[in-house]
């Protein structure tokens, strides 16, 4: 059971602790005083999404805090490694950066751990589950709930997502067949051109680096040119100089030393143009022209601009062509396979929904008899709920068949869709009865009901309260916590807390107490007479409470 509930710097809620024990707990106050505040803090504790909005003004961050407290025999299986001492206590704290700490007795946990255990703690109905009754596409969830065929429902779901998937991909494939001719052609273009070219990597930045080489090479040339010719090579050369000036002092008195120097000059001259000449170093590669590497980094420089900007982009796209090549030329056998899984997987799905049209059609008789027992509990003796289901053509999200309430409030009209003739009071109570057959069935330990009995008054609220209290006392789930409006449902509580409003040092907060004997009398009476609380409508709260305990008494 729910054992209390501590919340702080939530919205209007400073800081405020509530215990709760079994039976009917309800909390009642003025419109405002933050009764839907602690609704926002048990789905907080749940799981559910916090809009950070909600952290009080001038606060870094809100606390909840529930504690539940099992018996050995009704912890359910899938909390069992979660108690300590029979104990079970979840906190979780919102930061207004969006951080969220949530622990699990003390443990580091998180919102999904939070999520994947709420089904087995608390059960929460609020007006906007009126609203889903008039969307008739939900009808077949409750029927499957009552049918224990959610399971079944959820293959159903997962295997009608895959056959859609499988039914859109064969339609993709076949609309690019026609494409798929002049696609070919260009794709064997571009391969061919790249596969010429023959690039390897690293390759440009190599050819540069040889350019270089080149361009020094050709220096060379020319400064060994200039040098050979000065020496050796030319009639004005230094070799001819040096000869013609031999020869002269050759024949000069005197001078024969100095000619035979000369002569000397003359040889090492030869030997050292020819040195020169012979010495011309060529660079290894196999690039000796610098004009064919030019046009080789001509080629690779087109290339680049047509496939991205770079040579990896060049390979990349010769990658990306080849496997969109392969896939085009074996797009027939990929259909064949697609086909071959669209055939296993509506054969699954045949299986499936067949499944589940039997025990929708099991459970549809059965549910429409609940369901209208539980009406005339409250004031509809002449209520007709019918669970009617009609075949589909096709595959549909929800089956071969949809799933919908008929109802008819009055004798002699003949029931229609209920989105259509219900009223609030009546949908409302329509509510309450599937929440009342479903509880079966539920595994959370306490229920919750937030102002769902909206448009109910009269004998029909007093039904209410009394059917609430039923569910209170139920062997299976023993506590119902209920925020109402209706004097005849508070009346009815084991526990009744009063949710109050109150200005302190210029900011509003949120207080609650328990209230009992003449506190009681007085908000009851509140609740029924509106803001002047009058001897007589005291004396309509006495009573109100008077036969609640009677109907308690004799249950």
């Amino acid at each position: 059971m729910l054992s209390t509930i501590h919340i702080k710097n939530l919205a209007v809620i400073r800081e405020i602790e509530l215990q709760f024990d079994c039976g009917l707990t309800v909390l009642t106050g003025e419109t405002g005083a933050g009764k839907s505040i602690v609704m926002d803090a048990l789905q907080a504790i749940l799981g559910a999404r916090v809009s950070k909005d909600l952290i009080r003004a001038d606060e870094k961050s809100a606390l909840v805090e529930v504690s539940f407290f099992f018996s050995e025999e009704t912890v359910p299986e899938a909390l069992k490694p979660y108690l300590l001492d029979d104990m079970l206590v979840l906190s979780r704290e919102i930061f207004r950066d969006g951080r969220n700490l949530v622990k699990i007795n003390g443990s580091l946990s998180n919102t999904a751990e939070l999520r994947g255990l709420a089904p087995y703690l608390i059960s929460i109905h609020s007006q906007n589950d009126n609203q889903i009754l008039f969307r008739s596409e939900e009808h077949f969830r409750f029927l499957d709930h009552f049918a224990g065929a959610t399971e079944r429902f959820l293959e159903y779901e997962s295997c009608y997502r895959r056959y859609r998937e499988i039914s859109a991909e064969i339609l993709a494939v076949d609309s690019k067949k026609e494409q798929d001719n002049s696609r070919i052609d260009y794709l064997k273009f571009v391969l061919s051109e790249i596969e010429a070219a023959n690039l390897q990597p690293g390759e440009e930045d190599r050819l540069k680096e040889i350019k270089l080489l080149l361009k020094h090479q050709e220096k060379n040339k020319e400064n060994i040119k200039t040098a050979t010719y000065a020496l050796y090579e030319n009639e004005e050369s230094a070799y001819h100089f040096v000869s013609v000036a031999a020869k002269a002092l050759k024949h000069a008195e005197g001078f024969s030393e100095i000619a035979e120097r000369l002569d000397e000059l003359r040889y090492e001259i030869a030997e050292l143009s020819e040195k020169i000449r012979t010495s011309d170093v060529k660079a290894e590669t196999e690039y000796q022209n610098i004009d064919d590497l030019e046009d080789r980094l001509g080629l690779i420089y087109q290339l680049k601009m047509k496939y991205g900007g770079t040579v990896q982009s060049v390979f990349d796209t010769y990658e990306r062509t080849s496997r969109e090549l392969y896939e085009i030329e074996h797009r027939e056998h990929h259909l064949e396979e697609l086909v071959k899984q669209q055939e296993v997987c509506l054969a699954q799905l045949t299986k499936l929904s067949r499944e589940l049209t039997v025990i929708r059609s099991q459970y549809a008789k059965k549910l429409s008899d609940c369901i209208q027992a539980e009406l005339r509990d409250f004031m509809m003796p002449n209520a007709v709920f019918i669970v009617e289901l009609k075949e589909e053509s096709d595959f549909r999200a929800y089956g071969r068949e949809r799933v919908e309430f008929l109802f008819s409030a009055n004798l002699g009209l003949p029931p229609a869709p209920l989105s259509k003739i219900a009223s609030g009071g009546e949908i409302s109570r329509v509510n309450l009865a599937l929440k009342s057959v479903l509880r079966g069935i539920d595994p959370a330990c306490a229920f919750v009901f937030d102002e769902i009995d909206t448009g109910i008054s009269g004998r029909a609220a007093q039904k209410t309260g009394e059917k609430m209290f039923a569910i209170a006392s139920d062997e299976k789930h023993s506590q119902v916590l209920c925020v109402t409006h209706l004097p005849q449902i508070a009346a009815m509580a084991d526990q009744h807390i009063l949710v109050t409003k109150e200005e302190e040092t210029g900011e509003t907060v949120t207080g609650v107490s328990g209230i009992t004997g003449e506190e009681r009398i007085s908000e009851i009476a509140r609740m029924i007479g509106g803001v002047a609380v009058t001897e007589i409508t005291r004396q309509s709260a006495e009573e109100m409470l008077s036969l609640a305990e009677q109907f308690k008494l004799e249950y």
